[in-house]
């Protein structure tokens, strides 16, 4: 199975890479323009829906999607603006999906 970067970066994506939150947070503040922000639920240093939280914090409406490899449905708190969850394992029509679905790609 493709790493996840390696797909997105096959769908045409630019990708900026995070090894953790603090990372994809620092990414976020810094000017750069974010179109959709895909992260994993269980970082190690913040869940997946608080930095989704804050990274809204800094670009409202900012599309969302989670991977996870447990049952999960979108956080009411999220749900007002496009997110999304592709569960793991996945392939890459999958995460294409996902991708669609809060892009208007």
């Amino acid at each position: 199975m493709m790493a996840a970067v390696d797909m997105v970066e096959d769908m045409g994506y630019r990708v900026l890479e995070a090894p953790n939150a603090g990372k994809a947070l620092s990414h976020l503040s810094d000017g750069q323009t974010i179109d959709i922000l895909l992260t994993d639920v269980n970082l190690p240093d913040l869940r997946g829906p608080e930095l989704a939280a804050r990274a809204r914090e800094m670009h409202p409406g900012l599309p969302v999607v989670f991977a996870t490899g447990y049952p999960m449905s979108v956080p009411p708190e999220l749900a007002d603006a496009p997110t999304a969850v592709v569960n793991k394992p996945y392939w890459e029509e999958d995460l294409r999906k996902a991708l669609e679905t809060v892009s208007a790609r």
